[in-house]
């Protein structure tokens, strides 16, 4: 949709990302729509876990444009193709993801598009960070969505929740279930729902809405319990079985973590923006 550029500011000499809309899309076009939204949506959450973006406007020819901050790393999906991600690494990740996604839906906004391709594990004034991009199919809550042609889900089809396929009203504990889809994934190498095991777009669809989802510890029996509960009840078809929103779920990963010092999961996590400080056996959120 858009082609992404890296710049350097004129007078303050700070490399930017520069994302450029295709000119193929035209005003008024859905692509195009969604590409403001996603700018708008940027722009109105600030959180060390989610892309900055510094500037936005359009071209002397009307194309909009953003300029955000440089990130420098990898996507999940590229980290999750390298080979089996440590259960420590995986968690912190989460943790990062689920802080900025907890400011997200305070935002009033809703992600809908969770998955490891828009995830950057990359290096911000040389630190390890979690940043969380692509809000193209973002929306408010409680907002119809008018891009969608009849009868056509908006999302990726193994992240997205079962109320989302069948085009009902979704809110947190959608992003929730797309969370857990992304830690699974980390953790299994695959998601819960892979599409090569289904015939057909619909095929996987039907699997989500109908089967339970498998359990990581059968795929990989290392997973700490605690872990393995809190991917289950993420991804439960039953969104009111699942966390409420974002910040449950990450005070759980961070109560199994003060439970398990001694298991490889560190106490400080640097991918995050904060500490992690809890002592054995406490709980309390992070954030």
């Amino acid at each position: 949709m858009g082609v992404v550029y890296r710049a350097t500011e004129r007078y303050t000499g700070r490399e930017v990302a520069v994302k450029i809309l295709h000119r193929k899309f035209l005003p008024g076009s859905v692509e195009r729509v969604r590409f403001l939204r996603e700018a708008q949506a940027l722009a109105t959450v600030s959180h060390p876990n989610i892309v900055k973006v510094f500037d936005m406007g359009f071209d002397a020819v009307g194309h909009p444009f953003v300029v955000m901050e440089l990130l420098d790393g990898q996507t999940l999906a590229e980290l999750i193709a390298d080979g089996t991600v440590d259960e420590s690494l995986a968690v912190a990740i989460t943790i990062g993801l689920l802080g900025a996604l907890t400011a997200v839906h305070a935002a009033g906004i809703v992600h809908r598009d969770i998955k490891p391709g828009n995830i950057i594990v990359g290096t911000v004034g040389g630190e390890r960070m979690v940043k969380l991009v692509d809000f193209g199919l973002s929306r408010r809550f409680g907002e119809d969505d008018r891009l969608t042609a009849s009868g056509v889900a908006l999302g990726t089809p193994p992240y997205m929740s079962p109320e989302q396929i069948m085009g009902e009203q979704v809110g947190p504990s959608s992003d929730v279930y797309s969370v857990g889809c992304t830690l699974f994934e980390l953790l299994a190498g695959r998601p819960p729902y892979d599409l090569r095991d289904s015939r057909s777009v619909a095929a996987l669809f039907r699997r989500i809405i109908d089967e339970p989802p498998p359990i990581i510890d059968e795929l990989r029996p290392d997973v700490l319990p605690e872990v393995s509960r809190i991917v289950s009840r993420a991804l439960h078809r039953d969104r009111s079985v699942r966390y409420s929103d974002c910040q449950s779920m990450r005070r759980a990963l961070v109560e199994a973590i003060g439970e398990h010092r001694g298991s490889g999961i560190p106490a400080r996590l640097s991918l995050t923006p904060e500490a992690v400080t809890q002592r054995t056996g406490e709980a309390g959120d992070a954030s």
